[in-house]
């Protein structure tokens, strides 16, 4: 597995698959790591209850600490509205700050306990999670056999995500006027769709380059503009083998030239 970092570095990671593993790798290349893990990745670490600590409210949260492989690890369990374990080595739980949360019940901001882990994390993957959110909600699904398709409509999801904010951000639109994500999306959507498509212009057919090597004996019969290069006459006859307006007069022959080129 290649890994590329400064030595010093912290990085913020999704869900960890891979666990105490990958932790312990970055951290014996002097980068420190920070990020969600599953409990079931957390062997022989064990956490109480999730319906004991919902009992003990918000903001409730448990600490382990370990040596694995040389390696100084911090596993926390941190119960907001559900219960969410985290996995550093660089910060812990403590100290705790205090963030504001909506209580749906008392339907007003309540002060929930947080440890330092957790506002680690948040400060540089809130964002990201809400994405990843938004996007699963109303992803573009097609069908293709060509994979880069799937990466094309993913980016604009991922755009149409970012102007939703931008739009809501910079009109100052408060929070119960702001439209939803589909609805954005759906509007979007019709302006590409009803778009006016733009018109090819006609093109006139080119001459047939084995018809008019072929003879000089064709025998005009209409009025036209002559087609030799570097010739802007007006003729009034036409080649009716190669259909190509071209002159001949006493000055100059464009007939004669154009079928000996």
């Amino acid at each position: 597995m290649s890994i590329y970092g400064l030595p010093g570095s912290r990085i913020c990671i999704g869900i960890q698959p891979q666990g105490v593993d990958l932790q312990t790798i970055l951290q014996k290349r002097k980068i420190h790591c920070v990020g969600k893990v599953r409990h079931n990745r957390l062997a022989g670490c064990s956490f109480s209850d999730d319906k004991v600590m919902k009992k003990k409210g918000r903001g409730t949260f448990e600490e382990k600490a370990t040596s694995y492989d040389g390696v100084q690890l911090r596993a926390v369990k941190w119960h907001d509205n559900r219960a969410v374990h985290l996995f550093s080595t660089f910060t812990s739980a403590n100290p705790t700050i205090s963030v504001q949360r909506w209580d749906k019940k008392k339907k007003e901001t309540v002060q929930v306990t947080c440890p330092s882990v957790v506002h680690a994390y948040n400060k540089s993957m809130g964002g990201v999670d809400l994405l990843d959110s938004l996007i699963a909600l109303y992803r573009t699904k097609i069908r293709s056999r060509k994979w880069y398709h799937k990466i094309v409509f993913h980016m604009m999801d991922f755009t149409a995500w970012h102007l939703y904010r931008r739009d809501c951000k910079d009109c100052g639109i408060p929070k119960k006027e702001v439209y939803s994500l589909l609805k954005f999306k759906a509007e979007v959507a019709s302006c590409l769709c009803n778009k006016r498509k733009v018109l090819k212009k006609r093109v006139r057919p080119s001459h047939n380059e084995k018809k008019r090597r072929g003879s000089a004996s064709s025998v005009p019969s209409t009025p036209g503009r002559c087609k030799y290069p570097g010739c802007k006459g007006i003729v009034k006859v036409q080649c009716s083998k190669c259909v190509t307006y071209l002159c001949f007069t006493a000055d100059k022959n464009c007939f004669m030239n154009f079928h000996k080129q």
